[in-house]
Protein backbone atom coordinates (compact mmCIF):
# COMPACT_ATOMS: atom_id res chain seq x y z
CA UNK A 1 0.00 0.00 0.00
CA UNK A 2 2.70 2.33 1.10
CA UNK A 3 3.59 4.42 4.24
CA UNK A 4 1.21 6.28 6.50
CA UNK A 5 2.75 9.16 8.25
CA UNK A 6 0.99 10.74 11.29
CA UNK A 7 2.08 13.71 13.37
CA UNK A 8 1.28 17.22 15.10
CA UNK A 9 -1.19 18.25 17.60
CA UNK A 10 -3.99 18.01 16.97
CA UNK A 11 -3.14 14.53 14.96
CA UNK A 12 -3.26 14.53 11.05
CA UNK A 13 -1.79 12.22 8.51
CA UNK A 14 -1.11 11.51 4.85
CA UNK A 15 -0.55 8.09 3.14
CA UNK A 16 2.77 8.08 0.52
CA UNK A 17 1.76 4.93 -2.22
CA UNK A 18 4.89 3.05 -2.68
CA UNK A 19 4.43 3.91 -6.86
CA UNK A 20 6.40 6.81 -5.28
CA UNK A 21 10.05 7.01 -7.47
CA UNK A 22 12.57 6.71 -4.68
CA UNK A 23 10.14 5.44 -2.33
CA UNK A 24 12.67 3.07 -0.50
CA UNK A 25 14.80 5.73 -0.13
CA UNK A 26 12.21 8.32 1.19
CA UNK A 27 11.45 5.29 3.40
CA UNK A 28 14.83 5.17 4.95
CA UNK A 29 15.25 8.58 5.34
CA UNK A 30 12.17 9.08 7.37
CA UNK A 31 13.54 5.96 9.36
CA UNK A 32 16.66 8.00 10.60
CA UNK A 33 14.07 10.69 12.11
CA UNK A 34 11.19 8.38 13.57
CA UNK A 35 10.23 4.93 13.67
CA UNK A 36 8.58 3.42 10.88
CA UNK A 37 6.41 0.27 11.68
CA UNK A 38 3.90 -1.43 8.96
CA UNK A 39 0.53 -1.87 9.11
CA UNK A 40 -1.28 -4.95 8.91
CA UNK A 41 -4.01 -4.49 6.80
CA UNK A 42 -6.78 -6.92 8.79
CA UNK A 43 -10.21 -7.03 6.66
CA UNK A 44 -12.81 -7.83 8.84
CA UNK A 45 -16.34 -9.29 7.78
CA UNK A 46 -17.80 -7.59 11.50
CA UNK A 47 -18.70 -3.83 9.94
CA UNK A 48 -20.70 -5.65 7.28
CA UNK A 49 -23.03 -8.12 9.68
CA UNK A 50 -25.44 -5.27 10.42
CA UNK A 51 -26.08 -4.47 6.37
CA UNK A 52 -26.36 -7.94 5.73
CA UNK A 53 -28.81 -8.20 8.90
CA UNK A 54 -30.89 -5.09 7.84
CA UNK A 55 -31.01 -6.98 3.95
CA UNK A 56 -32.36 -9.87 4.94
CA UNK A 57 -34.88 -8.62 7.69
CA UNK A 58 -36.24 -5.42 5.20
CA UNK A 59 -36.49 -9.33 2.81
CA UNK A 60 -38.52 -11.68 4.90
CA UNK A 61 -40.83 -8.36 6.04
CA UNK A 62 -41.52 -7.44 2.18
CA UNK A 63 -41.52 -11.48 1.16
CA UNK A 64 -43.37 -12.86 4.13
CA UNK A 65 -47.02 -14.19 3.79
CA UNK A 66 -47.41 -15.31 7.38
CA UNK A 67 -48.27 -13.07 9.70
CA UNK A 68 -46.32 -13.96 12.92
CA UNK A 69 -43.13 -13.72 10.64
CA UNK A 70 -43.68 -10.10 9.26
CA UNK A 71 -44.77 -8.96 12.70
CA UNK A 72 -41.51 -11.11 14.19
CA UNK A 73 -39.36 -9.21 11.01
CA UNK A 74 -40.55 -5.66 11.18
CA UNK A 75 -40.42 -6.01 15.27
CA UNK A 76 -36.49 -7.14 15.20
CA UNK A 77 -35.97 -4.31 12.01
CA UNK A 78 -37.34 -1.75 14.44
CA UNK A 79 -35.37 -3.06 17.14
CA UNK A 80 -32.21 -2.68 15.39
CA UNK A 81 -32.71 0.61 13.35
CA UNK A 82 -33.75 1.85 16.70
CA UNK A 83 -30.39 0.85 18.22
CA UNK A 84 -28.44 2.15 15.17
CA UNK A 85 -30.35 5.86 16.06
CA UNK A 86 -29.22 5.64 19.31
CA UNK A 87 -25.55 4.60 18.53
CA UNK A 88 -25.68 7.76 16.04
CA UNK A 89 -26.98 9.82 18.41
CA UNK A 90 -23.60 9.10 20.60
CA UNK A 91 -21.77 9.63 17.80
CA UNK A 92 -23.18 12.84 17.34
CA UNK A 93 -23.40 14.01 20.80
CA UNK A 94 -19.02 13.60 19.75
CA UNK A 95 -19.15 14.85 16.48
CA UNK A 96 -21.81 17.87 16.93
CA UNK A 97 -23.16 16.57 13.57
CA UNK A 98 -26.13 18.56 12.53
CA UNK A 99 -29.98 17.71 14.27
CA UNK A 100 -31.47 17.49 10.56
CA UNK A 101 -29.30 14.10 10.41
CA UNK A 102 -30.94 12.92 13.90
CA UNK A 103 -34.56 14.02 12.62
CA UNK A 104 -33.80 11.70 9.44
CA UNK A 105 -32.78 9.00 11.37
CA UNK A 106 -36.13 9.44 13.35
CA UNK A 107 -38.24 9.95 10.30
CA UNK A 108 -37.23 6.59 8.79
CA UNK A 109 -37.69 4.81 12.12
CA UNK A 110 -41.61 6.33 11.81
CA UNK A 111 -41.70 5.50 7.96
CA UNK A 112 -40.54 1.69 9.19
CA UNK A 113 -43.16 1.52 11.97
CA UNK A 114 -45.57 2.40 9.64
CA UNK A 115 -44.33 -0.23 6.91
CA UNK A 116 -44.60 -2.60 9.88
CA UNK A 117 -48.26 -1.71 10.84
CA UNK A 118 -49.65 -1.67 7.25
CA UNK A 119 -48.04 -5.45 5.93
CA UNK A 120 -48.75 -7.08 9.28
CA UNK A 121 -52.62 -5.43 9.03
CA UNK A 122 -52.85 -6.62 5.24
CA UNK A 123 -51.46 -9.85 6.23
CA UNK A 124 -53.52 -10.96 9.45
CA UNK A 125 -56.99 -8.88 7.10
CA UNK A 126 -55.82 -11.43 3.84
CA UNK A 127 -56.74 -14.70 6.51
Amino acid sequence: MGLIVRSGEPPKGFVIPRAVDGFEQLKQQLNEYCKVSAIENKASFIPVIPLILTIVLYAILFTAKAGLVVLIAGIVALLFQGWSIFSMRNIGAKTKSPKLVMSVFIFSWLVLLWLVYQRVSSTLNSR
